[in-house]
């Protein structure tokens, strides 16, 4: 933080892989050995979201591929990027003296801002709300799915797009400005723009 000021983080990742689906799910869940940043006497606090996220996420390519056949449209590649993750989270200041309460309302503020901002470019497929580490934060993941008029068949149909999900920098922008907006009701600002300043984000790792 600067000058005692709390900011707004956010991280967006592509999962390129069925496999790598799964790792992430299993870490998010914890399941296995845990990270060393990890209070493993902590866990019971994480909430969840009940689906297996690697197991929707098959089921939702497996439909859409479906959809697209029937239609004479074209097949996804298989090498198409699979999810998107997107880690919000904030300041450690922030946290500080707050009840498991006020970090899981604050949780769902980040989930509805992420479903309302993305609806039309993705569909959330899973969610888990850390709070065994030093600092809470919450693991969203997106099938990103959109509708697009299919050259071949002249139809609107499902594909899969993570570059429309992501966009450019400018659209990188207005998502970090929008989600700064959903946080001004927690004392948040918008955190550094990384993308203007040439640096690369902090990852999360838990």
């Amino acid at each position: 933080t600067k000058g005692g000021n709390v900011f707004a983080t956010i991280n967006i990742q592509k999962i390129k892989t069925d496999s790598e689906l799964e790792g992430r799910y299993r870490h998010n869940r914890r399941i296995g050995e845990p990270s060393s940043n990890v209070r493993i006497e902590q866990m019971n606090r994480n909430k969840h979201g009940n689906a297996n996220i690697s197991e929707v996420s098959k089921d939702t390519f497996r439909k859409v591929q479906a959809s697209r056949m029937a239609a004479g449209a074209n097949q996804m590649r298989s090498t198409t990027v699979k999810a998107v993750e997107l880690v919000l989270g904030a300041s450690s200041e922030y946290f500080e003296d707050k009840s498991d309460k006020e970090v899981i309302e604050w949780g769902k503020t980040q989930m509805d801002w992420a479903k309302s901002y993305y609806k039309d470019r993705g569909r959330l497929i899973g969610f888990d709300l850390h709070l065994d580490e030093t600092t809470p934060h919450i693991h969203l993941i997106f099938a990103p799915m959109v509708r697009k008029l299919d050259k071949k068949t002249k139809q609107t149909l499902y594909t899969y797009s993570a570059k429309e999900f992501v966009g450019n920098k400018a659209e990188m922008n207005r998502m970090r400005t929008s989600h700064a907006e959903a946080n001004k009701k927690y004392g948040l600002e918008r955190g550094k723009n990384y993308y203007e300043s040439g640096e690369k984000p902090p990852e999360y790792i838990g």
